[in-house]
């Protein structure tokens, strides 16, 4: 019997050891094997735009970065390409809809020639002022052009930026009236409304790229130009142009655009995030710092660089392009113009 007992145990201890050693073993091959899974690898996206690093719009996109990673804990990261690198005036938007760069941020002059009725958004005097500009982003009609971008070109609108309202200054000419401009090449945009504009004010407005600009000035090959504040200051024009001319013909948002089928490649969360990002920082931040720093930055161009500063005659500004919105209102679309003053009141 004592044999028999024996002979039980030693076969339950080999077994019991061999159950040991097999599960022992089980959890050092699911430890390395843990060991051995690569850290998954953060969704980084390329943002681009053609600005100094001490302009709104890099400062604004450098806060939206920070707040998009840590709401993602590091898991969605915003690259931040200023000065053009990543193209410059319309090849930057090219660049997104063809999908070589992610995001980008652009002027309503340039995406209008992806998508017409973005026009409106920079015409001169359809905005009274930065309250009405935002009431019409925020409305039906607005929404209605940010989507015709997306489904005609693959673009889609992720927050609205503000620059300030545009200004024109001239190298030697005061500018009190239209009548002042008579025959002075003003450097526009490459965009009709905005020449249709200036050639009813009297000037002769001559296409020249943005990165061109001050070169452009300082050798007289164009007279004057227009910009919000924060544009004269971050390129300099100062030192090249002597008068400023407080005519705010235009507001100026600064549209965030990303591609559309790269947003769509995004998990739902991160689409949640960087639609948040985009309006909450990126359109509230650009906002603010260009509201709170006009001041201090129309003291500077006065009193640090010497420039003129005029309070022209608006209402006669006004009055010399009351007409060209009519001259448009086909290619913005049916309606387009006058719900957009609808939605001002």
């Amino acid at each position: 019997m004592r044999n028999v007992v024996r002979l039980f145990l030693a076969i339950f201890l080999i077994a019991g050891g061999q159950f040991l050693f097999a599960t022992g073993g089980q959890e050092e091959e699911s430890t390395a094997v843990a060991a051995e899974e690569p850290t998954v690898e953060p969704v980084v996206l390329q943002v681009g735009h053609i600005f100094p690093t001490s302009h709104v719009v890099h400062r604004s996109l450098e806060a939206m970065a920070d707040f998009v990673e840590g709401e993602t804990n590091g898991g969605l990261v915003l690259e931040i390409f200023p000065l053009g690198q990543l193209g410059k005036g319309a090849n930057l938007s090219e660049n997104v809809m063809l999908g070589t760069v992610d995001m980008a941020t652009a002027g309503p002059g340039l995406l209008s020639n992806l998508e017409p009725s973005f026009g409106i958004w920079g015409a001169e005097y359809v905005f009274e002022d930065v309250d009405g500009l935002f009431a019409v982003v925020d409305s039906d009609v607005g929404e209605e052009i940010f989507e015709r971008l997306r489904t005609g070109r693959g673009l889609r609108v992720i927050g609205v930026g503000y620059l300030g309202a545009r200004h024109l200054t001239t190298s030697d000419t005061p500018v009190e009236t239209p009548a002042d401009l008579q025959g002075l090449k003003i450097r526009t945009p490459p965009i009709p409304y905005r020449q249709a504009a200036f050639t009813a004010m009297g000037a002769s407005p001559t296409p020249m790229a943005f990165a061109e600009l001050y070169l452009g000035l300082q050798q007289g090959v164009v007279d004057g130009q227009e910009n919000p504040l924060p544009q004269i200051v971050s390129m300099k024009f100062y030192e090249v142009q002597n008068y400023l001319m407080l005519t705010g013909h235009a507001q100026n948002p600064e549209m965030l655009i990303i591609n559309d089928d790269r947003f769509e490649s995004l998990s739902a969360d991160y689409q949640d995030v960087i639609v948040r990002a985009g309006h909450e920082v990126f359109g509230t931040m650009s906002r603010e710092l260009s509201e709170q720093e006009s001041a201090e930055l129309l003291r500077q161009l006065k009193e640090d660089h010497g420039m003129t500063v005029i309070e022209p005659n608006l209402q006669a500004f006004r009055d010399a392009v009351a007409d060209v919105p009519g001259q448009f209102t086909e290619q913005w679309g049916e309606g387009i113009y006058q719900r957009v003053m609808e939605s001002q009141r």
